[in-house]
């Protein structure tokens, strides 16, 4: 006994091999093999700028942050003197270049 819906599904069936024999046949070269994925398919990142070295380390990083922050500070606040004698004026000396007073009017 055949039903409509057999007939259908022998020539689906048929048109559903003949792309994978198409392929089979394309991949046979002789002496080809496939080649494997590179770096930029693997990782996936995309266009990313390039990055210093230290950024790639937070450890690194922080420490250098740290180290910049101390040499802009240094330059704002001035260093902390003991007193081993007794005060015999400035040793850096006085500038006379600045002023730190406000006029009044």
């Amino acid at each position: 006994m055949r039903f409509e819906g057999d007939e259908e599904d022998e020539s689906e069936n048929e048109l559903m091999e003949q792309p994978n024999k198409v392929v089979e046949a394309f991949d046979e070269k002789p002496g080809s093999s496939k080649r494997g994925i590179n770096y930029q398919i693997e990782k996936n990142k995309g266009l990313t700028p390039k990055r210093d070295k230290t950024y790639r380390n937070p450890r690194v990083r922080n420490r250098m942050k740290a180290r910049k922050a101390t040499i802009k500070r240094k330059s704002i606040v001035p260093k902390v003197r003991d007193q081993d004698k007794r005060y015999s004026g400035e040793a850096t000396g006085i500038r006379t270049g600045i002023v730190r007073a406000v006029k009044i009017k």
